[in-house]
């Protein structure tokens, strides 16, 4: 486990001022629109953690794996570093959009917001995301498992990276990517015609329910992400820093 910490450390200390600066720029910006009653915002915490990785993914490229090798440490210590660093911030950063869609939520039925910013917010969000069959209480639900489906991607990415290399693990990312992207678009075109049930037909409403729901997704996510690391350990033991 210290040598896990010391390698998460090591990481972040060589990135100190990049990611973190980005990371903090976007959480504010995404909890000010929350304020202001534009709760979508609170789906953009699925990508603000990135903010804090992407710059541990340069540092982990090119001549600076060099100094990795140097490293008092076991090289299966650097692969839970590494999942640690993605599951980690993705964890607290989807608590923060939970929360941040309560607060949106509590701030856009108060009535504090000044009449003009209440309309062009709170109110047609919420008029539209009814239009599309979406019910608040779903937006919990849609947060947790967008969240468990990226984390979940971009731990099999580098698995895969760790395992094979960057060419195949780009290369086995891509079906992913596509199938899903394919999915949401037949699903918002279907339901034009009325072919697939409404999002509010399938998804719970109640508080129980739907934090189940999210608590079995972030749960789904960080099992995931155990699991790959320790896939990812097995099958390069016998490979050198």
């Amino acid at each position: 486990m210290d040598e896990i910490k010391k390698m998460v450390r090591f990481d972040y200390l060589n990135c100190i001022g990049i990611g973190g600066k980005y990371a903090f720029i976007f959480t504010a910006l995404f909890f000010a629109a929350c304020l202001l009653g534009i709760y979508p915002a609170a789906i953009g915490f699925m990508i603000a953690p990135l903010a804090l990785f992407s710059p541990i993914e340069a540092v982990r490229k090119g001549d600076f794996m060099k100094i990795y090798g140097l490293l008092p440490v076991k090289r299966e210590s650097v692969i839970k570093a590494l999942f640690a660093e993605i599951i980690i911030p993705q964890t607290i950063g989807g608590i923060l959009g939970e929360l941040c869609l309560l607060i949106a939520r509590a701030v856009g039925e108060s009535g504090i917001l000044p009449m003009f910013i209440q309309e062009h917010t709170y109110d047609n969000l919420t008029a539209n995301a009814e239009n599309t069959g979406l019910n608040y209480s779903n937006w919990f639900v849609l947060l947790a498992a967008g969240l468990a489906m990226m984390t979940a991607i971009i731990c099999l990415f580098y698995a895969v990276k760790e395992i094979k290399g960057d060419t195949v693990a780009i290369v086995a990312s891509i079906p992913f990517l596509v199938i899903i992207g394919a999915l949401m678009i037949v699903y918002f075109i279907t339901l034009d015609y009325g072919i697939l049930p409404l999002p509010q037909e399938f998804l719970p409403t109640a508080p129980l329910p739907v934090a189940l729901i999210v608590a079995a997704c972030f749960a789904a996510f960080i099992a995931f992400g155990w699991l790959m690391c320790r896939l990812t350990i097995k099958l390069t033991a016998d490979k050198e820093m």
